[in-house]
This record gives structure tokens, sequence and C-alpha cells, in this order.
């Protein structure tokens, strides 16, 4: 056994290192399942932005058959669409970011709106995309509403042609 004398370490500061390579190996491991997942998600947008252009060139093609002065605008989009795909596609994730930081450092506030015009779509996107959430309550009083208005106010009990189905496990309204 090596005396702690001799090699200038102590139990605590060889575990504190450890800790520290532990934790540097779980962030690099992090770091790297990040880019993957961040390359895989930029090939999908770039052929996304690749196919609003074709569409884009296609509608700006049927406005120059019609006379439309707009489809000169339109082709302008598409081509800028495509050398978003093209960079998209050519670039990798790290060099984006490393724009991106320089970016963010030549243009702060530019940079900060810009984020806050990104966060504020992306937010009315994913509102926009998901189901309203209701709430037992809520299917309650819709249906108490619903019966009250078709019976005229009586209690649906004494409407003999009225009939009730039991709500079926995996349907909507069901348990």
């Amino acid at each position: 056994m090596e005396d702690t004398a001799t090699t200038g370490a102590t139990p605590a500061s060889s575990m504190a290192d450890g800790a520290r390579g532990a934790a540097s190996n779980v962030m690099d491991q992090a770091r790297q399942a990040a880019i993957s997942q961040l390359e895989s998600q930029k090939g999908k947008a770039a052929e996304s932005v690749g196919t609003m252009a074709e569409t884009l060139h296609q509608a700006g093609q049927s406005m120059e058959g019609s006379g439309q002065p707009v489809a000169q605008y339109v082709h302008r989009a598409a081509d800028q669409l495509e050398s978003l795909s093209r960079t998209l596609n050519e670039r990798g994730v790290e060099d984006m970011l490393v724009d991106a930081e320089m970016f963010a450092r030549r243009q702060p506030a530019l940079f900060m709106g810009l984020a806050f015009a990104a966060g504020l779509a992306a937010a009315r996107f994913l509102k926009s995309s998901s189901r309203p959430y209701t709430t037992m309550a809520d299917r309650m009083r819709e249906t108490v509403s619903s019966v009250t208005a078709s019976t005229d106010g009586q209690h649906p009990s004494h409407d003999p042609t009225m009939r009730y189905s039991e709500p079926v496990a995996g349907q909507p309204g069901g348990w």
C-alpha cells in the first residue's frame, strides 16, 4: 500500500477526481446523444424545407401560366428555401451551433428577439396541434346541458323516447 505522503493524494481527493471523471463521461455521452438526435431532426427539417421549396416552385409556375406578377416573388422564396435546405444538409449541427453562438455574441438583442419569436411560434404550434384536454367535470357539464336543452328543462327520466347507453371503455366519452 502506498503512503499518501509519497503519492501526494488523499483518499478524498482521489474520490473527487473519480467523480469528476465519471461526470465528464456522462456529460460526453449526453452530448453525443443530443448531437445525434439533432442531426436526425436536422435531416427531417432539411427534407421538409426542400419539399416546401418544390411546392412553391410549382405554385410559381402555375402563377406564371395565369399571368400573375407575384410569380417571381414566389420563385425567389422557393430559391431561398432550397438554399436553406442545402445548408441544412451540408453543415453539421456543431458548426451551426458555433455560428449561432457567434451571431448571439455579435447581435445579442436580435438573437434574443429571434429566440423569443421562435418560442412563441413553437408554443402556438404545439397548442394548435394538441387535442383540447377536457376533464370529467367538463364532459358532465356538456352532457347535462345537452340533455337539458333537448328536453326543454324536463328531467330526462320523464321522456320515454330517450334512450341511454353505457359508456364503453376506449370510446370517446367512455372510461
